[in-house]
């Protein structure tokens, strides 16, 4: 947890080669976004930009998939709350290999189209 403009540094005790980085935004109420850019480093002191997200909105759990390098740090720079003026990490997860895609809590509705498609397939 930071007040924007922020910069929250994750340290590995060593390096790591990482394909993936996952990061949940707490977005409670739903209506709330974020902007934020993510930079990595190999030796924890120089970092270079990853991803930059400081334009949209961005809410929950951001899967940000890149080709495999090493790592010794990851800095998120935390740039906008459009609630407040906290920027709230509630996890942050690094993959050499990632597990599968995160499934959301519930289960998805299909829409009234998706329904009549599936039943004339048949």
């Amino acid at each position: 947890h930071g007040t924007v403009p922020c910069e929250l540094i994750v340290t590995f005790p060593k390096i790591y080669l990482l394909r993936e980085i996952r990061l949940l935004l707490w977005d409670t109420p739903a209506a709330r976004y974020y902007q934020y850019k993510l930079e990595v480093s190999l030796d924890g002191q120089t970092f270079v930009p990853l991803v930059d997200h400081s334009h949209g909105e961005y809410r929950s759990w951001q899967t940000i998939p890149f080709p495999l390098r090493p790592v010794k740090a990851i800095k998120v720079i935390g740039l906008h709350n459009s609630q407040n003026t906290g920027f709230h990490v509630v996890e942050l997860e690094a993959y050499c290999v990632p597990p599968e895609p995160i499934k959301p809590k519930w289960p998805s509705v299909p829409a009234a189209g998706d329904e009549l498609k599936i039943k004339n397939e048949k």
